[in-house]
């Protein structure tokens, strides 16, 4: 391939007095270019290629981050979940033990069956919150039950001293 240059031919007085026409073998030239634009594309395909994966390797990398931050916090919260319940448990027996000490001192005290009712029935009523409690004696399905001793608000009215049956949900029968 020849490369064709038309030039205008000057005289020294700047007259146009002629033509000069060169060519100029570019045969080389343009093989070197083709072989140099196809080491480029090649150049350019491997570059993306690489741009991409390294594009792909972060993501997964934040991924994995990602991950292992999600698997930290639940292993956290799985530890302070286990110290809370094993915390509550120790502080609910803690509360049962002195409970049943401030049990066993209120019922050392009173002669009586009825002033240890009533001992048991006021620790018992404070220690699980209950606006009232109260034992009764039941001698029998078809039989009155009998209010032995009872502890309720101050605000409550007393329960009747007896009771029937028909006067219990299902459960308590």
């Amino acid at each position: 391939a020849y490369l064709r240059r038309v030039l205008p031919y000057r005289t020294q007085d700047n007259r146009i007095d002629g033509v000069v026409v060169a060519f100029v073998d570019v045969t080389e030239q343009r093989r070197v270019d083709a072989a140099l634009r196809e080491h480029m594309d090649e150049l350019t395909r491997f570059n993306r290629a690489m741009v991409s994966r390294e594009e792909r390797i972060i993501e997964l990398k934040r991924e994995v981050n990602v991950a292992c931050l999600a698997a930290a916090r639940r292993a956290a919260l799985s530890v302070m979940e286990d110290a809370i319940l094993a915390r509550d448990a120790l502080q609910r027996s803690e509360e049962r033990q002195a409970f049943l000490l401030r049990l066993g001192d209120a019922l050392r005290s009173p002669a009586d069956a009825g002033a240890v009712a009533s001992a048991a029935l006021r620790l018992l009523a404070a220690h699980l919150r209950l606006d009232r409690a109260y034992v009764a004696s039941i001698h029998g399905p078809d039989r009155p039950v009998i209010v032995v001793a009872e502890h309720g608000g101050d605000d409550l009215p007393p329960m009747p001293p007896r009771l029937q049956p028909a006067d219990f949900p299902e459960g308590f029968k």
